[in-house]
């Protein structure tokens, strides 16, 4: 203040904070506390995507379920905006420990064919980055592999990534199954998270989920209505929990021995209170059983954090030093 300019005396900034899903359980967007972050491309808050109960102002788009609310691409306006690039964005789920892992949700839509579309993106680093899910091949899911490059001579899809819900209520392309086949009828969609599961190439302790709305500034529809959305999948039961794992003397002068019930090479890290790591030796073991003796007699007197990993499975002990 005091610079002969009132305008620059204050400063706003937008902090969007996601909340944590809850596996298995179906987000039907009937209450306030399953509403989803919603952003344009250019990182406002979104207003194309609105949760709540369609009007009729939709004359083709409607959810039958008298009551339920739904995420639509606005609920009392007919048909959408042009040149919108929206994204409905789930809340974070952790699916590491999750076997035959699938995301699922019920959608309707009316799009303009070949030029506005719909893609579910998936990101496991917290947004920074996001990948389109699936392809045009996988079942139950897009309904379109259609891009500039293979559309022939009608110069369409410009903006297509390849793998895309695209077309009107009633015409092609159409999805394969469900209903009549017409993209506007509700239908479930599902797709395999395996990947990111237990046992998968690259499991996802923190996965987020999508859904990008493209126009283009031709003609445009009715939109989109998405509900049910769903992340499932089987708790895994590996053996994560050694058979036996023990550290003796407890409390002790800061002599200690390890017994682990193992065959495979052993870490053991010491941290204290305040996480500063105090030790980190690897060792083998001989035989089914792994037993060490440990010399901490020089740390000062407290309470200490011992862990140990081997073949993948961890665990920790609190020791106390005299």
């Amino acid at each position: 203040t005091g610079d002969g300019n009132a305008t620059n005396n204050t400063k706003t900034s937008m902090i969007t904070v996601n909340n944590n899903g809850t596996v298995g359980t179906t987000n039907t967007f009937n209450t306030t506390a399953d509403a989803l972050v919603a952003l344009d491309a250019t990182g406002k808050s979104s207003t194309l995507w609105e949760r709540g109960t369609i009007t009729a102002a939709k004359t083709i788009l409607t959810n039958a379920v008298a009551g339920s609310q739904v995420y639509a691409t606005k609920l009392a306006v007919k048909d959408y905006p042009n040149d919108a690039n929206s994204f409905l964005i789930s809340p974070c789920y952790n699916i590491s420990d999750l076997t035959g892992a699938t995301v699922s949700f019920d959608m309707a839509f009316d799009l303009e064919k070949n030029y506005d579309f719909i893609t579910l993106d998936y990101s496991t680093d917290g947004g920074s980055s996001w990948d389109i899910l699936g392809t045009a091949d996988d079942a139950n899911w897009y309904n379109s592999s259609r891009t500039k490059a293979n559309s022939g001579t009608i110069p369409d899809c410009d903006a297509c990534p390849g793998k895309q819900w695209t077309g009107s209520y009633a015409t092609g392309p159409t999805a394969a199954e469900g209903g009549t086949g017409m993209n506007g009828n509700k239908r479930n969609y599902s797709h395999t998270l395996v990947p990111f599961g237990s046992g998968g190439v690259t499991p996802a302790s923190n996965m987020m989920f999508r859904f990008n709305f493209y126009s283009d500034g031709g003609s445009v529809a009715e939109g989109a209505f998405v509900d049910n959305f769903l992340i499932q999948g089987t708790l895994s039961t590996p053996e994560n929990e050694f058979e036996n794992f023990a550290v003796y003397p407890n409390p002790s002068n800061g002599l200690v021995t390890v017994v682990l019930t193992t065959s495979e090479k052993v870490n053991i890290t010491l941290h204290d209170l305040r996480g500063r790591s105090i030790y980190n030796e690897t060792f083998s073991s001989n035989g089914t059983v792994f037993s060490k003796e440990l010399n901490f007699s020089t740390l000062s007197s407290g309470i200490y954090i011992i862990n140990v990993e081997s073949a993948g499975v961890k665990a920790s002990k609190k020791i106390i030093i005299n």
